[in-house]
């Protein structure tokens, strides 16, 4: 295995640094994906003829914008601007770039893994399939950060980079594009994808693009495949090649996934046959239910008839005893209002509060009168007010408007003396019936 040399990055290419940014939308912008109706029907035939019935086609948007929330290698990337996810497959390459957790920016590049391929075949002059076998225990790309070690090496690099300096230069114009259309410049990239397992290919493209460019780290594999997976042996595994997969099973996970292409004519349809052959079945037990609640119902108003009829004996026997003959409920609450009237009810006609709301109501303006209340006491006889006034004729003005209050009966004023900065304090006590 080759050593990996210390982290570093060349610098940007030339053709990358320079380009439009989109000027801010006067609206809203919005990130769409489409599919041929066939390729979408073919799709959902080969689920089917899986033993599945799928629910939803997810576009890839989705899937990277959840990718890049559970990745822990991207928590500060993710923060400080856009990240680009690069999945890099056999026969094409999806770039979407995620800003604040949604996709804005999505290509598909027609370059990728079959493209290297083909180039070792052809240098070496061996069959597609031992080509593929090469490209994946020999292959490697070389860079600043991780020099080829031998001859060999710089040759097998030379072979890849052929092929791959094409497919960086779209990378290239990828996000140039998405600075022109929507302003977002990436801050960082992972790469995902088959193709990402090449050896060398991180940093090959970190000093191609000129922004870090990150592969899966070990804690990304448990944080994307659970606790229970073995972090040792989780780089040995194909996780990396399936992160779109695992980020797409994260946005379906949600229930409503961020792009669903089964829509209209395409959506799902609940199959309701069950329910059809069940049909008879719930009706019986639809109409089991109403029996027993007709059962219930009656049952209860048989109780309350035996219980008015206990009532109606007991009171007849009590007036009985009282009137000297039966008298039914309402002759005996029209005979006691005749006689002496209704009972006084308990309740107060006004409480503390309503006494104090109609002193406030009663008080006038401060136009007319400045009052400086010290302590206002109510109980159920009286009111006690103490407090300060300018004049006398103010406090004389506060006794006629309290007089006004239909509850209070004549107050009763006690001396006035005079404080500092010659104000008239007073106190007034009133009999009140209100409570």
């Amino acid at each position: 295995q080759i050593p990996t040399a210390p982290p570093g990055a060349a610098p940007m290419p030339a053709e990358a640094q320079h380009g439009r940014v989109a000027p801010p939308a006067d609206g809203m912008r919005v990130l769409t994906y489409a599919m041929r109706r066939d390729r979408a029907e073919h799709l959902i035939e080969l689920g089917q003829s899986a033993g599945f019935q799928p629910r939803g086609l997810l576009a890839c948007g989705g899937a990277a914008a959840k990718l890049v929330a559970h990745v822990p290698s991207l928590a500060k990337a993710r923060t400080d601007g856009p990240v680009a996810v690069i999945d890099i497959g056999h026969e094409r390459t999806d770039v979407v770039v995620v800003h604040q957790g949604k996709a804005v920016f999505s290509r598909s590049v027609p370059r990728a893994g079959k493209l290297v391929t083909d180039a070792i075949a052809r240098n070496w002059k061996m069959p597609f399939d031992r080509a593929e076998q090469a490209k994946h225990s020999d292959g490697f790309v070389a860079s600043n950060a991780e020099p080829p070690q031998s001859e060999a090496w710089a040759k097998i690099s030379s072979v890849i980079v052929s092929e791959l300096a094409p497919f960086a230069r779209d990378l290239r114009q990828t996000l140039a594009a998405c600075r022109a259309k929507t302003g977002f410049q990436p801050v960082a990239a992972i790469v995902v994808g088959g193709g990402s397992r090449l050896r060398g290919m991180a940093n090959y493209l970190t000093e191609q693009l000129g922004l870090p460019v990150w592969r899966i780290s070990q804690d990304d594999v448990v944080a994307l495949a659970g606790p229970r997976f073995d972090p040792a042996t989780g780089l040995n595994l194909p996780v990396d090649a399936a992160a779109m997969t695992i980020g797409m099973a994260y946005d379906a996970a949600g229930g409503r996934p961020q792009f669903d292409l089964r829509q209209g004519a395409l959506a799902a349809r609940v199959d309701l046959s069950f329910l059809r052959a069940k049909a008879v079945h719930f009706g019986v037990a639809v109409l089991a239910m109403a029996a027993f609640a007709a059962g219930s119902a009656y049952a209860d108003l048989y109780r309350l008839k035996k219980a008015d009829k206990t009532l109606a004996t007991r009171l007849a026997n009590e007036t009985s005893e009282m009137y000297g003959a039966p008298k039914s409920a309402n002759d005996v609450l029209n005979s006691s209002a005749a006689a002496g009237g209704a009972a006084a009810s308990p309740l107060p006609k006004m409480s503390a509060y309503d006494i104090l709301l109609e002193i406030n109501s009663r008080l006038p303006g401060k136009d007319k009168i400045t009052l400086d209340i010290d302590k206002l006491d109510i109980d159920d006889q009286k009111v006690d007010l103490t407090g300060t006034a300018k004049t006398g004729e103010e406090i004389d003005l506060l006794v006629t408007e309290l007089k006004k209050i239909e509850c209070f009966k004549e107050p009763q004023r006690g001396p006035t003396e005079t404080g500092e900065g010659g104000v008239k304090k007073f106190r007034i006590t009133i009999p009140s019936g209100c409570m």
